[in-house]
């Protein structure tokens, strides 16, 4: 990775919704961009796994060397496991939690940039 600046925070939103399908295409679309994912690593593998996408979601945290060869994931665990096309209350603090991780390292400088998924208002 060339630098924080260049790093780009996402939070996939809601995790019965379309944001980790969309994270996840676009990781494989644009595999050199420096992409980190800030979200429950099970829900993105087991996205793509359904999706039939070949991303490698691969755990990562600030001061460790930037993995190569896959999708990072800051892992924050969902309270439940996802049901596609299902919102589950139990997991509002799941994604209040992923964008207080991705302001954070935002405000450390860890990253450069924050784009949020979809979320169910």
């Amino acid at each position: 990775m060339n630098s924080s600046a260049s790093l780009l925070a996402v939070t996939p939103g809601e995790a019965a919704g379309i944001g980790p399908e969309i994270l996840l295409k676009l990781a494989r679309q644009e595999p050199v961009l420096p992409l980190l994912a800030v979200a429950d690593a099970g829900l993105l593998r087991r996205t793509s796994q359904a999706l039939g996408l070949d991303v490698a979601v691969i755990r990562w945290q600030p001061g460790q060397d930037w993995p190569e060869g896959g999708l990072a994931c800051l892992h924050v665990p969902l309270a439940r496991t996802e049901v596609p096309g299902q919102p589950d209350p139990a997991n509002a603090k799941y994604l209040l939690e992923t964008l207080r991780q991705a302001v954070g390292l935002l405000q450390a400088g860890v990253a450069g940039a924050l784009v949020t998924g979809p979320v169910n208002k």
